[in-house]
């Protein structure tokens, strides 16, 4: 499959190529891994979804396949159950897991660019749609199943869950969230971004973008896995003290780094999420060490299969029903 003549070097566009088809088969192939998602779909729908929320999740995935986006399947298991895990912490209300499995459903009826032709999902106008999309997606399918009488929730409701979807990705446009169930629903989105598949995948469509290649050349630094820990770190944290604790010391906050990110910092709204970020970047902090002596893809598609599945199961093992 791989060309073992290839060193490991990610500004290499054919060793990115490599990568994402690799991690591409492991996340949705028809293989061992396939089984392992399939399996990883039916805990979230046995184990942490009410029987309402499976009817919602049942129309979400069926979407994900007409975007297209290879990575939306696990992104559809791993926000809805981060979001189970943050209501139940935060006591906020049920149905905004509702939110959260539609959040997204606006791409399904958008053009997205392939990861390699760079970071196009992160474009306004692209924002903007899909959220527009997004509520009239949720608007039309939460009332049909309510007038189905199969889920239980009132017209009013509908309308704030419509409003939460309208807003979740505002941040990326410069325009906070200060409502509760707004940032709840942020809260769940986000956690998805520091794992394993969303970091490896988002570093080879930055190196993919002339725009962030030329920014970094302006700023005298190279893109690389090492600089992309730091853009990541910049995002999520406000200074070196608001790192996880077992990095203090270790890395440092770099705020010009921070220019990378169309959000410029923006610290986690809840402890649950906090925990679960944290928890990941002390994997891809590890990981940096891993890769430098890492030289063919698959022997990083090797060290990435074990991550994206551990977190996977940890996120389904934390919002599993008691």
């Amino acid at each position: 499959m791989f060309n073992l003549l290839t060193m490991l070097d990610f500004s290499d566009v054919n060793v990115r190529t490599q990568v994402l088809i690799g991690m591409h088969e492991i996340v949705n192939s028809e293989q061992k891994a396939f089984a392992q998602r399939k399996a990883f779909a039916q805990r979230l729908r046995e184990n942490v979804l009410t029987p309402e929320e499976v009817v919602v999740q049942d129309f979400v995935d069926s979407l994900a396949f007409k975007e297209g986006a290879w990575y939306r399947p696990p992104h559809n298991l791993m926000v809805p159950a981060a979001c189970a895990a943050i209501v139940r912490d935060e006591n906020a209300p049920r149905d905004i897991v509702y939110a959260a499995q539609l959040h997204d459903t606006g791409y399904a009826f958008l053009k997205i660019g392939g990861t390699l032709a760079g970071p196009d999902w992160q474009k306004a106008d692209k924002r903007i749609e899909h959220m527009k999309l997004g509520r009239i997606c949720t608007q039309h399918y939460l009332s049909m199943l309510s007038d189905m009488g199969m889920i239980n929730i009132s017209p009013d409701r509908i309308e704030r869950l419509v409003a939460i979807v309208g807003t979740h990705d505002n941040p990326y446009l410069q325009v906070p969230l200060t409502d509760r169930d707004e940032q709840i629903l942020r809260s769940a989105d986000r956690t998805f971004v520091p794992s394993a598949l969303s970091w490896y995948k988002d570093l080879c469509s930055y190196l993919s973008s002339e725009e962030y290649l030329e920014q970094a050349s302006e700023l005298g630094i190279e893109l690389n896995p090492r600089t992309f820990f730091g853009i990541r770190a910049a995002a999520f944290h406000t200074d070196d003290k608001d790192l996880p604790a077992e990095l203090i010391g270790q890395v440092s906050v770099d705020k010009r780094l921070r220019s990378f990110n169309i959000e410029g910092c923006e610290p986690c709204y809840t402890i649950t999420e906090k925990l679960v970020v944290d928890s990941m970047f002390v994997s891809r902090k590890e990981e940096l060490a891993v890769l430098s002596d890492i030289k063919y893809p698959n022997e990083f598609l090797g060290m990435f299969e074990v991550a994206y599945f551990s977190e996977m199961d940890k996120a389904l093992e934390m919002a599993a029903r008691g």
